[in-house]
């Protein structure tokens, strides 16, 4: 993992802070409506997911207000967080007791906690192993995505900052202020941290040490081109989350060209899954000829199945790694 992380790095060029987007990327609060207080057990508005030690698939359900928990073979939805209201309650007690407000990112800690990042609740909670919630952290502007490093931190993204906790003092420091509107983050083996830089629609890499930012993708305003050259050449829209398969390749969600695309360790781009139009259609053909509605999600599991989350289609699709074959795991 180490020796593919590095050759990713062959292809970055560095850059300087970011220039203003030509218009904003879309937030959660802008599709934020009521709910009813009992909802059925099923996904309604998937905005990131992740496998817990279970290898069990965890979706943080934003306007619904829960977390759920998917069996990929069975299909089956179990709750895990939120108790179809909204707030900011129930620290002490049971998850699914407790109100939370619009999640959108979650991850598993090496302990096998569960992390969630409410950002309209301006929290990022967790569960413990026995099903209890408590707040970590409470920001002053948005956190939309966050990550663990090896040293017992929590490195997360706070309005336009990436900064980190350390768990042990709960010490919080920044590293870099250099973003626009940044919604994805995740870790490669080696520590560095990559962030989707949304509304400058590239995805750059922060040195954890010293801050340094490096664009690795994207950065030349929205569009789409670039598939099978180098990723500093290509053109991304809006990319979302993000995350490594366990051969190092570096998969995305590309919001705003309704695909998912990967960068390989040699630094090369290609796309995945969607061909670019916002249909909900394809399900049992290449996912390459799929439509897509603005994904957000992307999650890869231990044989690289890519899950992919799209928030108003109200499901999440999955493409094998042998076959290239598009399924759903869950439809409304």
């Amino acid at each position: 993992m180490r020796a593919a992380a590095i050759a990713i790095g062959v292809a970055l060029v560095a850059c300087g802070p970011s220039a203003t987007a030509p218009s904003p990327s879309p937030t959660v609060r802008q599709t934020f409506t009521p709910i009813p207080t009992t909802l059925p057990v099923r996904v309604l508005n998937p905005y990131a997911l992740a496998f817990d030690a279970q290898d069990k698939l965890l979706v943080a359900d934003g306007q619904s207000g829960r977390v759920l928990r998917v069996d990929t073979r069975t299909r089956e939805i179990t709750l895990v967080a939120g108790n179809g209201t909204k707030g900011t309650s129930g620290d002490g007690g049971p998850a699914t007791n407790a109100p939370l407000v619009f999640p959108v990112h979650v991850a598993v800690d090496a302990a096998g906690a569960i992390w969630i990042a409410d950002v309209d609740g301006y929290r990022i909670r967790k569960i413990d192993t026995t099903g209890v919630i408590s707040t970590v952290y409470t920001p002053t502007e948005f956190v939309y995505a966050f990550a663990f490093d090896k040293t017992d931190g929590l490195v997360f993204i706070e309005g336009n900052r990436v900064k980190r906790l350390a768990l042990a003092t709960a010490v919080v420091s920044t590293l870099n202020t250099e973003l626009n509107e940044p919604h994805g983050l995740t870790l490669d083996a080696a520590g560095n941290i990559f962030v989707s830089d949304t509304s400058s629609h590239r995805i750059v890499r922060v040195d954890p040490r010293t801050g340094v930012l490096i664009r690795v993708a994207g950065g030349g305003g929205a569009g789409f081109s670039g598939d099978g050259g180098p990723a500093t050449e290509a053109k991304l829209n809006q990319p979302r989350q993000l995350v490594f398969d366990k051969g190092g390749a570096l998969v995305f969600a590309d919001q705003g060209n309704n695909r998912v695309r990967r960068i390989a360790t040699d630094g090369t781009i290609a796309t995945v899954a969607g061909d670019g139009s916002n249909l909900i259609a394809g399900d049992g053909v290449p996912a390459l000829g799929a439509g897509m509605r603005s994904v957000w999600g992307v999650a890869v599991n231990a044989v690289g199945d890519i899950f992919i989350a799209s928030p108003p289609a109200a499901r999440i699709r999955a493409v094998d790694a042998k076959t290239g074959m598009i399924a759903w795991v869950t439809a409304p």
